[in-house]
């Protein structure tokens, strides 16, 4: 790992304009570890931190449950242990490894990350297990936020490669720039 660009990144996010606010609530069914939790949750704030977004951490069942939860930029995300849902073909697919509850162009307010396929993917590549879980999680929110569909580079890409497992383990895989606006611009539409 290049500390020296991690520690760039999420001082130089600092340097972006005042940005928006989401609350992030932690369901954890597949009763994972405090550690694998919390690191998962350090690697996505710092993603979100560089496009301009703090999240605020929650416990389970806080803040509203509903389409209302999106509109007053509160999620939920479910870390789960049992076998993920069918995906696309390739490496690793986030479509495997986690899934957005978004439909008909409405906010979405709940997605799922399979672990157990996080894992899988990080012993295939030698990504950073925690690393992964929060790229994982960093993505589906990316989902909640701008809709479905995928890019052909960065986080919002589908399948991930080798060198996306690289650049998670670095700590560079990211949303691009438009999507940072865009996501900027979906929780400031929301508020």
């Amino acid at each position: 790992m290049d500390y020296a660009k991690w520690v760039c990144a999420i001082f130089c996010a600092g340097l972006l304009p005042a940005g928006e606010t989401m609350h992030v609530a932690i369901c954890n069914p597949g009763h994972f570890s405090d550690a694998t939790v919390r690191g998962a949750e350090a690697e996505t704030g710092a993603i979100f931190q560089h496009a301009g977004v703090d999240v605020v951490w929650a416990k389970c069942g806080s803040g509203p449950v509903s389409e209302q939860a999106a509109i007053g930029h509160w999620f939920t995300i479910r870390l789960r242990g049992d076998k993920a849902v069918a995906g696309e073909p390739g490496l690793a697919s986030p479509a495997i490894m986690g899934r957005a509850f978004v439909s008909g162009g409405q906010p979405g307010y709940l997605a799922d990350v399979y672990v157990e396929a996080v894992r899988a993917f990080s012993a295939q590549t030698g990504a950073n297990d925690r690393a992964a879980i929060g790229c994982v999680m960093a993505h589906e929110l990316g989902h909640l936020l701008l809709g479905p569909g995928h890019e052909e580079e960065g986080i919002m890409r589908a399948p991930w490669s080798r060198t996306d497992a690289a650049a998670i383990t670095q700590r560079w895989l990211r949303f691009n720039w438009a999507e940072n606006a865009r996501i900027r611009q979906a929780l400031d539409a929301e508020g």
